[in-house]
């Protein structure tokens, strides 16, 4: 099983942004980030998530691929389409994550994926994924 990566060094400092058009996963999302002791923005929309990258740097979007009207893909085009967010990992959120969803997430260096409802192990793997890569 992986280390508690709650006190993980790595993980000082490091900045999500949580992005889902569904409220309550945006609730519940940043309570488990925050418990796992990584500093989190939250956006309600594709449009959001963009605006509040212009603000701040981010290691690791977690975006939901489902949202309208601009939808995780769109949102991906568009980061993918800005050089300085060419390194910023972009993990792929949905409840349903099919084999035309997952290759279509590839096309813009989308590596990881979590399928919802995601488990604290799940999330923990990815952040440690992440961390790692720097």
């Amino acid at each position: 099983m992986l280390d508690n990566i709650k006190n993980a060094p790595s993980l000082n400092g490091f900045n999500v942004l949580l992005v889902d058009d569904v409220n309550i996963n945006l609730v519940l999302g940043k309570r488990l980030l925050t418990k796992l002791g990584v500093n989190v923005d939250i956006a309600d929309s594709g449009a959001q998530c963009l605006e509040k990258m212009n603000l701040n740097d981010y290691h690791l979007i977690l975006l939901d691929i489902q949202m309208e009207p601009m939808t995780g893909l769109e949102t991906m085009a568009r980061i993918r389409k800005q050089a300085r967010w060419n390194q910023v990992s972009i993990v792929a959120v949905s409840s349903s994550l099919t084999e035309e969803v997952i290759s279509q997430c590839r096309a813009f260096s989308v590596e990881q994926f979590l399928k919802r409802p995601f488990l604290k192990a799940d999330l923990e793997a990815v952040l440690s994924s992440v961390a790692k890569k720097g």
